[in-house]
This record gives structure tokens, C-alpha cells and sequence, in this order.
């Protein structure tokens, strides 16, 4: 009954495409239930509503090109510990 170590460790099988839809399907998943009623209260009609929802995702689209970004230029295990640092600390 002697379990080897490779036998206990996990094994990765999610591709990329599988951890964007966990990581989509968390984010959806909590603000569906929220957030919409929350900005229908706050603007005056339902097109600025479509238009504030539509600028959040822009804004959110341009964080993670930036993110992107920086993984692609430092690609070190730490996120952004490692930019922060290469950023505010002398080299």
C-alpha cells in the first residue's frame, strides 16, 4: 500500500481556455444578481445604463492588455509582486 509521489501530486489538465471560463464564470456568476440593479438605479435611462456597462468593459479590457502585457515582458511566478517591485525598487 506504498503510494509513490508522483501518484499524490495533482495533475494539471485545465487548458488556458478552461481557467478564462472559470475566472468568466465566477466573476459573471456574482454580479448578474447585483450589479445591474445597482446601476439602473443610478443613471437616468436604460442607454446609459448600456453605456456605462459598455465603458466598464472597455476599462476592464485595457486592464488586462496591460496585464498581458507585463506578462509578456516579465515572465516570472509572483504577478503583480513582480511588477511592482522591477517598478519602485532600484535594480
Amino acid at each position: 500500500m506504498t503510494e509513490t509521489a508522483d501518484s499524490t501530486m495533482p495533475v494539471r489538465h485545465l487548458s488556458c481556455i478552461d481557467a478564462v471560463a472559470v475566472v468568466m464564470g465566477i466573476v459573471i456568476g456574482s454580479g448578474v444578481f447585483v450589479l445591474p440593479a445597482l446601476v439602473a438605479q443610478n443613471v437616468a435611462s436604460e442607454g446609459m445604463m448600456f453605456a456605462a456597462w459598455g465603458l466598464g468593459g472597455l476599462l476592464c479590457l485595457c486592464g488586462a492588455l496591460c496585464y498581458a502585457r507585463l506578462a509578456g515582458m516579465h515572465p516570472h511566478a509572483g504577478g503583480e509582486y513582480v511588477y511592482l517591485n522591477r517598478s519602485f525598487l532600484p535594480p
